[in-house]
């Protein structure tokens, strides 16, 4: 097969390997022989890209591997650590392309100029475009960051979008069982996860984190302790304000009123307190689906302690087949 280029680079971060990480890579090993990839270090990234890493080096250059190998490219690949912006391409005169999105060209004229100076050719820089989503918007590592999609770039709020949802049967025993990891003093779990962004769901947890000087991002609260009502208003809960967002969700159910409010906190930061009437056991699922990776949400454990749910990919693709689950009522607008 006859391609365009012998000897081409790429770069990145690959931090949350996404389809449109994934479509870079297939469209530079259909135009070069050979093409090496260049991976940013946890310095260089932070430093001088100024990025919030998820991953390390170690787990971004293994999901390129495994991408490699996946797809049969590891014979005609090499990865490289990038300690700067300019790695093998400032010095190596084979290199004849490199494979950029509109945001990065402006790297790859630097890169020329380095060339340039050294009387070495300048490379062809081949610019592919943006990887969209389905609702129009680029995947990317931010947005997956942020909990707006997952990596292959689908939504997670269309699965909320005019939808009510009910427990199944089967399910009620999965969620009477904790569904992260299990602490028996708030304290204890507060001490596993330092400086990380909370969510409370439940009033006895959200009483106790205000009670101890612990903020949380989101509050969601329904005045019950094990389903008795047990307060009247904010200030019992530990509260200095009254603001909140009122909504309606059954026992059993996740409606639309309460998904929307927690996926306004989330992209809009409206309203740190969602007051449910009804009960908000089950907020728990959209605020996992539609939290930013990282955030840690958590939750009583009736007579055992208090759970922690870790929101990462793998924790956001488990809720997500719960959901599948579900018995699903779709709203016509």
């Amino acid at each position: 097969m006859q391609r365009d280029f012998k000897n081409s680079v790429l770069g990145g971060t690959f931090d949350n390997l996404h389809l449109g990480h994934r479509k870079l890579i297939d469209f530079a090993f259909g135009k070069s022989d050979f093409v090496t990839i260049g991976i940013s270090s946890n310095e260089f990234a932070r430093s001088y890209k100024g990025k919030n890493l998820t991953n390390s080096f170690e787990l971004r250059k293994k999901d390129i591997e495994d991408y490699l190998i996946i797809n049969n490219y590891s014979a005609r690949a090499k990865i490289v650590e990038l300690k700067d912006l300019y790695g093998p391409t400032a010095d190596d005169p084979s290199i004849e392309a490199i494979f950029v999105t509109d945001d990065t060209r402006h790297g790859a004229e630097k890169i020329n100029e380095k060339r340039n100076a050294r009387n070495l050719l300048p490379l062809k820089i081949v610019i592919f475009p943006f990887v969209v989503a389905a609702n129009g918007n680029r995947i990317s590592s931010s947005a997956v960051k942020k909990g707006a999609m997952n990596v292959q770039g689908e939504d997670y709020w269309t699965l909320f979008e005019n939808k009510n949802y009910t427990i199944g049967g089967h399910l009620r025993s999965i969620f009477a069982k904790p569904q992260g990891k299990l602490f028996s003093t708030i304290d204890e779990l507060l001490d596993s996860y330092k400086e990380r962004e909370i969510v409370s769901v439940g009033d006895e947890t959200s009483k106790n984190l205000n009670e101890i000087g612990i903020k949380a991002a989101l509050y969601i609260v329904d005045f019950k302790i094990k389903r008795l009502m047990r307060f009247n208003n904010l200030a019992e809960l530990g509260f200095d304000t009254d603001q909140k967002v009122k909504v309606f969700n059954p026992a059993g159910d996740i409606s639309i009123e309460l998904s929307r409010a927690i996926h306004d906190y989330f992209t809009n930061h409206f309203a740190k307190v969602i007051l449910v009437d009804g009960e908000e056991d089950l907020a728990v699922v959209p605020c996992v689906l539609m939290a930013p990776l990282g955030t840690i949400i958590i939750y009583g454990q009736p007579n055992e302690g208090v759970v922690a749910v870790e929101v990462t990919e793998g924790s956001k693709n488990k809720f997500s087949n719960y959901l599948d689950d579900f018995k699903l009522q779709t709203i016509k607008t």
